[in-house]
């Protein structure tokens, strides 16, 4: 089935795409420039008879385990039938395994929702990814562990990254001519990603995608939940009714010492997803008995600007009933301005 074909008898398709910043747009001139935006206005023009909606479901920073846990809340509340998905960049440093989980637990959550929904998996470039892997004449872990889960469920897969570094190696363009930072394309970087998307969308096969009983990888954050941290109560601790950087409806914050956060809960893993501001401190945490160890809500990058940022906690625990203490530390990084931990949610698998 092709393009016109899937196209045909159809209203409204709304677009979905799901991934970090390189999707949500960072480094381009205007929202209009991104390679979503760039997709969705070519539609528009080229199948004047359909209504194309697009859901831009990017954040910067974060990767598919993450992914994992938000893209109900972010993206399928919407009802795509069409969904995008780009975190090839951001798993630079995941674990083949753990690659493979969270995309195919990605993959089982937007089948689940509608067995009807078309899939594409994209993957992106950066410097990091030529030089350790590609001008080795390598393929990253990322793209072997995504590839992985593509392939077992007949997903269209585009490496447009592999792409975009083929056409620097035959222009002899430097890396910054399409990626000002190494990283986030420029508008021509944007733009050449959107022109080979929409030339592999006339191209792939719109089948449906079948839905296999059987995972291919057991454990996979197939029911990966995001539980919102409003939910539970501790002392001293304030719950904030304001937006979570645009993420989440709200947040529980704390700058006391030693204020403890109490979570039961089941299942083999657990993680927050919480704020990276200027003037974040530290927490110490552990689940049952274990040893206690500590993490920090501030980095270089929060002197620039404030985010939201996922962590995950603890993972490989015996599935079951467990409890994750959290507790304010008196420690904080020397350049922050402060000791506040904000926590919006919970990641529980």
């Amino acid at each position: 089935m092709k393009l016109e074909e899937y196209l045909a008898g159809k209203k409204e398709i709304v677009l979905g795409f799901l991934g970090g910043s390189i999707t949500e747009g960072a480094g381009a001139s205007s929202k209009e420039r991104n390679f979503c935006s760039l997709v969705t206005q070519w539609l528009t023009k080229q199948y004047p008879e359909n209504s194309f909606q697009m859901v831009n479901a990017g954040v910067g920073g974060t990767d598919s385990s993450l992914g994992a846990y938000r893209v109900e809340r972010d993206l399928l509340v919407h009802q795509p039938d069409v969904v995008f998905v780009e975190f090839a960049t951001n798993d630079t440093d995941m674990s083949y395994d753990r690659g493979c989980a969270t995309m195919e637990g990605i993959v089982r959550k937007i089948l689940r929702r509608n067995k009807e929904t078309r899939i594409v998996f994209i993957y992106t470039l950066t410097q990091r990814l030529i030089e350790r892997y590609y001008a080795r004449g390598m393929a990253p872990v990322s793209v072997r562990a995504h590839q992985r889960i593509a392939d077992a469920y007949h997903i269209p897969s585009l490496n447009m990254g592999r792409l975009l570094y083929d056409r620097m190696l035959q222009e002899h363009a430097r890396v910054e001519e399409y990626l000002p930072d190494t990283s986030h394309p420029n508008d021509a970087g944007y733009a050449f990603y959107a022109e080979k998307i929409i030339e592999f969308l006339l191209q792939m096969s719109w089948e449906a995608i079948p839905f296999p009983k059987e995972p291919v990888i057991p454990g996979n954050l197939e029911f990966a939940r995001l539980v919102l941290a409003e939910k539970y109560e501790g002392e001293n601790w304030t719950l904030v009714r304001q937006t979570m950087h645009g993420r989440l409806p709200s947040y529980v914050e704390s700058n006391i010492f030693q204020a403890e956060l109490v979570i039961p809960f089941e299942g083999t893993e657990i993680g927050i997803y919480w704020c990276m501001d200027k003037d974040s401190g530290k927490i110490g945490y552990h689940v049952d008995s274990c040893e206690e160890k500590k993490a920090s809500g501030w980095d270089h990058y929060c002197v620039n600007f404030n985010r939201a940022n996922s962590l995950m906690l603890v993972s490989g625990l015996e599935y079951g009933k467990h409890e994750l203490h959290i507790r304010v530390l008196d420690e904080k990084d020397e350049a922050s301005e402060g000791y506040y931990v904000r926590i919006g949610a919970f990641l529980i698998s």
